[in-house]
C-alpha cells in the first residue's frame, strides 16, 4: 500500500449538462515511489438489466426458463494529464486546480432495482457519473487513485413558480345513465419541479354542482420505469442470450409510490384543499429522480380523482418532475488535515483555471484556496 495520499474535490456535488466543473486534486508525496504524472478522468455510464421468462422444449416437455437482457453504454469519457514531472514528483504537498465542461443534454443520475409486474422477474438500472484523480507510478504499474461521484440533474427550474393547472369536468351519471349534475376538478402543483425528499404541495379546487356527494378525494403518486426503447426487440447480450428466438419486450414497470385519501365534497358545495405529498419512501429513502436516457427512462405523474358511489370517477393527471437529492458523498466529505499544507500548482493547458478565479466564490467549497492562493 502506498504511503502517498491523494484527494479530489469539486466545487459542487450537483451539476447539469453543459455546466463547468471546477475543483482541485490534492497530493501528498511522502515516499520514494516514482510518481511522475497527475491525471483526471470524468466518466458517465448508463446500464440496465432485466429478467424475462420463456418456454422451451426439452426432452419432449415444455419448460419455463429465465433469460436475461442487459444494456451498457458509456455516456461520456474524458481523460487528461493535469501535469507531468520528468524526474518524478518531489516530496511535498500539492494542489492542482482544474476546470472541465460537461457535455450538453446528459440524462439525470438514477439508480434503482426491483421486480416487474409478475412480482418475480428482477430488474436493475443506473445512470452514474464520477470524477477520478490518479497518480501514475513509473515501472510498478500501481495507480494512486481517488474517486468522487457527481450528480447530474435535468436543467429545469426549481423556483416557486406554480405548475400548470389541469382540469376535468363531467356530468355525474348514477348507474351510468341517470344524470345528476356536473362536477369539476382543477389541480395544480405549487412548483414546476421538486428535489427528491421534499414535500410537493398539490392544490385541488372542487366544484360539486351535482345532486350527489363526493365521498372522497384519492391521490396517487405514480412512477413508470421503462428499460430500453419500449417494445423494441434487441439481440444484445451474451452468446447464451442470443440463442433465444423469443421476442422479448422491454419492461414497462409502473409503481404506486404514495397514496393519500381525503374527505370529499358535499352536494352543491365547493371545496379547496392542499395536500402535501412526501417524495420519499416510508424508510426515509428519497425517490429516484426523473430521467430520460438511452436505455433507462423514469417518469412520474400524480393521479387525483373523485370517488362517487355508483358513478364513474372524475380524474386528472399531472406530470411530476423530480430532481436528484443532494450528493451525500460530496456533502459528507471531510478534508484530511494534510490537505491544508498543500501548495497550489497552476497547471497549463485547456483545463487550467485563471488565477483570478481561484480566490473567487467558484472555489469557496474547494479547501485551500484563498484570495491569493500563490502567496
Amino acid at each position: 500500500m502506498s504511503l502517498n495520499k491523494i484527494a479530489v474535490r469539486t466545487n459542487k456535488g450537483e451539476y447539469v449538462g453543459g455546466e463547468k466543473v471546477y475543483g482541485a486534486v490534492y497530493l501528498w508525496i511522502c515516499s520514494t515511489e516514482a510518481c511522475h504524472a497527475v491525471k483526471l478522468k470524468f466518466k458517465g455510464y448508463e446500464k440496465c438489466e432485466w429478467q424475462y421468462k420463456e418456454v422451451k422444449e426439452e426432452n419432449g416437455e415444455m419448460v419455463e426458463k429465465i433469460g436475461k437482457k442487459s444494456y451498457n453504454k458509456t455516456k461520456f469519457r474524458a481523460e487528461f494529464r493535469l501535469i507531468e514531472y520528468e524526474g518524478g514528483i518531489p516530496m511535498g504537498f500539492y494542489a492542482y486546480p482544474f476546470h472541465f465542461s460537461l457535455q450538453q443534454e446528459l440524462p439525470a443520475t438514477f439508480k434503482d432495482n426491483g421486480v416487474q409486474a409478475d412480482n418475480t422477474s428482477k430488474w436493475s438500472a443506473e445512470i452514474q457519473y464520477s470524477v477520478t484523480a490518479e497518480v501514475e507510478m513509473s515501472g510498478s504499474g500501481k495507480v494512486l487513485q481517488e474517486v468522487q461521484p457527481i450528480i447530474i440533474n435535468k436543467n429545469l427550474p426549481l423556483s416557486d413558480i406554480q405548475g400548470d393547472p389541469v382540469s376535468d369536468k363531467k356530468t355525474v351519471k348514477i348507474c351510468c345513465c341517470i344524470p345528476r349534475g356536473d362536477v369539476s376538478l382543477i389541480a395544480r402543483l405549487d412548483k414546476k419541479a421538486y428535489t427528491s425528499g421534499e414535500d410537493a404541495k398539490l392544490i385541488l379546487e372542487t366544484k360539486n354542482n351535482s345532486g350527489v356527494d363526493i365521498d372522497a378525494m384519492n391521490v396517487k403518486v405514480m412512477r413508470v420505469v421503462t428499460l430500453s426503447p419500449r417494445d423494441k426487440c434487441d439481440s444484445s447480450g451474451s452468446q447464451e442470450e442470443n440463442t433465444s428466438t423469443t421476442l422479448v419486450k422491454s419492461p414497462f414497470i409502473p409503481n404506486i409510490m404514495l397514496t393519500v385519501t381525503q374527505e370529499g365534497c358535499l352536494s352543491k358545495a365547493n371545496k379547496n384543499s392542499e395536500i402535501l405529498l412526501s417524495l420519499k419512501k416510508d424508510s426515509g429513502e428519497e425517490f429516484q429522480p426523473s430521467t430520460e436516457g438511452e436505455f433507462v427512462k423514469c417518469i412520474y405523474h400524480i393521479d387525483a380523482g373523485m370517488e362517487i358511489k355508483y358513478a364513474i370517477s372524475v380524474d386528472v393527471l399531472l406530470p411530476l418532475t423530480i430532481q436528484a437529492p443532494k450528493n451525500k458523498a460530496w456533502h459528507r466529505w471531510e478534508p484530511p488535515s494534510w490537505l491544508y499544507n498543500c501548495h497550489v500548482v497552476n497547471i497549463r493547458g485547456p483545463f487550467a483555471v485563471p488565477e483570478q478565479q481561484l480566490g473567487s466564490n467558484i472555489f469557496a467549497n474547494v479547501p485551500g484556496f484563498q484570495t491569493d492562493p500563490f502567496s
